[in-house]
Parts: C-alpha cells; structure tokens; sequence
C-alpha cells in the first residue's frame, strides 16, 4: 500500500478525526507527481470520500 487513510465518526455521520499515512518505503521510488497523487488520495478518504465505482 502507498498510503492509508483512517477517520473516527461520530453519532454515524460526524467524522471528528481523521489520520493519513504515507509508505516511504513505497513511495521513495516514485516520482514527484506520483507521491502528490497518493497524497491527494488519501486525504481524500480522510475528509470522507470513497472510491469511485465508475
């Protein structure tokens, strides 16, 4: 994995915490632009969103 993403809810519907990690032992190889894109990811799914189905 290049990074993970966890949140704590609250009442089912409050997220009132939200933590994001990085892999460095995966993302050291990667370019610039690659890292910025894990890093978007994951914040993402920090501030609530889920993947895309489509």
């Amino acid at each position: 994995l290049a990074g993970t993403a966890t949140i704590s809810i609250q009442n089912g519907c409050t997220i009132v915490s939200g933590q994001t990690k990085l892999n460095r032992t995966y993302l050291d190889s990667q370019s610039v632009t690659q890292k910025k894109r894990v890093a978007c990811h994951e914040v993402g799914h920090t501030t609530g969103l889920n993947h895309n189905l489509i």
